[in-house]
């Protein structure tokens, strides 16, 4: 198999190396902080136009850095009307 057939040993091996190098750039770039709430702890690299529907793997400008738990509200964002659900059970609970 080619050094760089996709599905070999060295092929995942470069693609792991270009992904470090990758996030280590938009790290740099966003200042080893999360974007949205300025976090500097367990940092993540977050594509917003996703992969899947055409967004470029190491464009930088289809990358930036996220904290796990905007990370996590990014991908699951709070539905519609769910805070107001939880105020109104909290003040029947507590009434």
């Amino acid at each position: 198999m080619s050094r760089r057939h996709p599905g070999s040993r060295n092929h995942a091996r470069l693609n792991k190396r270009k992904w470090a190098a990758f996030r280590r750039e938009i790290f740099e770039r966003d200042g080893w902080r999360c974007v949205k709430c300025g976090g500097a702890g367990r940092l993540e690299c977050h594509h917003p136009h996703k992969l899947e529907h055409g967004g470029a793997p190491f464009d930088p400008a289809n990358a930036e850095t996220l904290c796990r738990e905007c990370h996590v509200r990014e991908h699951n964002p709070p539905r519609p009307g769910v805070a107001a659900w939880r105020a109104l059970v909290h003040d029947i609970l507590s009434s």
